[in-house]
C-alpha cells in the first residue's frame, strides 16, 4: 500500500470533518461518535508529523484552521480511552461526554470516586432502554461533575460532604458568583455549611421543590429545621411558646425516617 503524504491526511482530515458539520440533522450518538473519531484521526496524524521530524504545534496552526483549536484539543484528550469504552456513553453528547471521562481520568486516584459514582446513579456498564433511562443517567452524569466542580472551586475549605451531596441531588448548579460568595465567607471566617444549607431550602427541582401532590418537599423543610434549632443551640434558648408535645409529634416522625434512611 503506497504510503500518503501528511498533506493528503489534512485532507482526508478536512473531508471528514466537514462531511458531518454539514449535515445538521445529525443525532447526538452518531455526532459524538463522530468527534471520537476524528479525535483519533488526528492523533494519529499527529503521531506521523513528529515521526517525519516536525513540529506539531506549528503544523497545527498552519494547517488545521478549519477546527477550533478547542474542540480539536477536546476531540484528542479523549483518546485516552478506547472507543468501546466511549460508545456505550455517546447518547450523552460530546460536550458532556467530553467532561465526565477528563473528569474520571482526573480523579481516578480517588478512593471514594466509585462510592460517588454509585451513590449519584451512575453506571459503568449501561442498558440504556428509552429515553427515560437516558435521562437518568445524563443526569447521575451532570450532578457527579457539579460535585468535583464544587470541590474544585472550594479546595483547603471545611464543609460538609453529605450535605454537599443533598444539595447537588436536589438538581442544583453553582454559579460562578456563588463560588465568589462562599470563597469569601471561609475567607471571613463563616460557614460553608450555612450557605449549602440556603441553598438547600432555596432549591426548586427534585425533591427539594413541589411534589406531584402539591406538597411541599421535605428536603427544603429539614435544612430549614437544622438552621432554625441551630440558632437555637447557639443562642442557648428556646422560644417560650414552642410546646413539647409538637416537638415529640415530631421526633417520632424523624426517629421513623431516620430508620428507614438506614434501612435503605
Amino acid at each position: 500500500m503506497q504510503k500518503i503524504s501528511l498533506e493528503d491526511e489534512v485532507n482526508n482530515i478536512q473531508k471528514y470533518y466537514e462531511n458531518f458539520e454539514n449535515d445538521h440533522k445529525t443525532v447526538v450518538e452518531i455526532n459524538a461518535e463522530r468527534w471520537v473519531k476524528l479525535g483519533i484521526m488526528l492523533a494519529e496524524h499527529q503521531q506521523h508529523v513528529v515521526a517525519n521530524g516536525k513540529k506539531w504545534e506549528e503544523w497545527v496552526i498552519q494547517h488545521f484552521l478549519f477546527l477550533k483549536e478547542r474542540r480539536r484539543q477536546q476531540a484528542m484528550a479523549l483518546t485516552v480511552y478506547k472507543i468501546e469504552t466511549l460508545r456505550p456513553y455517546f447518547y450523552l453528547g460530546f460536550d458532556r461526554l467530553y467532561c465526565f471521562f477528563i473528569l474520571l481520568k482526573n480523579y481516578m486516584n480517588e478512593p471514594d470516586l466509585q462510592a460517588l459514582l454509585k451513590e449519584f446513579g451512575f453506571s459503568s456498564s449501561p442498558e440504556i432502554d428509552g429515553e427515560d433511562k437516558s435521562a437518568e443517567i445524563k443526569k447521575s452524569v451532570d450532578q457527579v461533575m457539579e460535585f468535583y466542580k464544587f470541590k474544585s472551586n472550594c479546595k483547603n475549605m471545611q464543609y460538609d460532604y453529605e450535605l454537599l451531596k443533598d444539595v447537588i441531588k436536589t438538581g442544583t448548579e453553582f454559579s460562578s458568583s456563588e463560588f465568589t460568595e462562599i470563597q469569601n465567607r471561609a475567607k471571613n471566617g463563616q460557614s460553608v455549611d450555612d450557605f449549602l444549607l440556603n441553598k438547600l431550602i432555596a432549591g426548586t427541582t427534585g425533591s427539594g421543590g413541589q411534589s406531584s401532590s402539591g406538597k411541599v418537599g421535605i428536603i427544603p423543610l429539614l435544612a430549614m429545621l437544622i438552621q432554625t434549632v441551630d440558632g437555637y443551640i447557639s443562642d442557648d434558648e428556646i422560644p417560650v411558646y414552642l410546646p413539647q408535645h409538637t416537638v415529640n409529634l415530631c421526633h417520632d416522625r424523624l426517629t421513623w425516617l431516620r430508620e428507614k434512611c438506614n434501612n435503605n
